[in-house]
């Protein structure tokens, strides 16, 4: 993980950087992200990766049929 966040741009709480998506999608593309939990919250999240084609994991304690 240490790894990784050498890599990430420096972000400064609040600031709007005009490309953080897009170099964040550019790090994880060609990886598998893990989302848990699919909620109001995360569904948002796992659509976001998906269109940037990153590959997700997502796993819920919900059945399928309930999601």
């Amino acid at each position: 993980m240490s790894e990784m966040n050498n890599t990430l741009p420096e972000i400064i709480p609040g600031d709007r950087h005009p490309d953080y998506k897009g170099e964040i999608a550019a790090l994880l593309r060609g990886k598998t992200v893990a989302v848990i939990g699919i909620g109001v919250s995360n569904t948002p999240l796992v659509k976001l990766l998906c269109r940037e084609g990153i590959s997700v994991t997502a796993c819920d304690r919900r059945s399928r049929a309930d999601l």
